[in-house]
């Protein structure tokens, strides 16, 4: 018996090739990814734009976790702004990761993990002490904001932060 894969480890070019490699026209990706990212659905069942028989193919060959974490649990932290919140997020080869959500005047920012631990090892940051472990997937770093986001009822659409720093170290 063959192990189901988690679909939303696919980006949308694999998901490109993916219908292609099952007979597929490639727009299936589009309509996929919109339902996995735009509509967040839980079931493959719920994308009614996409035929019943690919549904029944993808709910046979992949899952579709409503979230790419195991679990999310609200951390207390008493050095932090009493309105700051930060999630430890617990993904499913069990390494943890931390998000937080900061509500200011007008806006939330929502900051999120893109590595299990650092490689930088700078002197005011426990992270770095961890190590690095691995960078997560695209579908780990968006979880984070839709779980935020269901938790704390907010709509998150600006992403930053690691990303550009990494981009920087590597020039």
């Amino acid at each position: 018996m063959t192990t189901k894969q988690n679909i939303k480890r696919y980006s949308r070019k694999e998901l490109e090739e993916l219908m292609q490699s099952i007979g597929e026209p490639r727009f299936r990706a589009a309509q996929l990814h919109r339902w996995l990212y735009s509509d967040r659905a839980s079931d493959f069942h719920e994308m009614t734009t996409i035929s019943k028989s690919l549904r029944e193919t993808l709910d046979r060959k992949y899952f579709l976790p409503q979230c790419s974490m195991s679990s999310t649990q609200c951390v207390e932290d008493s050095s932090a702004d009493s309105t700051t919140r930060k999630f430890l997020v617990q993904l499913h080869d069990q390494e943890a990761v931390e998000t937080v959500l900061i509500p200011a005047e007008g806006r939330n920012t929502v900051c999120v993990s893109t590595q299990v631990g650092c490689p930088l090892h700078c002197s005011f940051c426990a992270t770095g002490y961890m190590g690095f472990t691995r960078n997560l997937n695209a579908a780990e770093i968006a979880e984070q904001v839709f779980s935020a986001e269901r938790m704390m009822g907010v709509y998150c659409s600006k992403f930053s932060g690691q990303p550009v720093r990494s981009r920087r170290m590597k020039q």
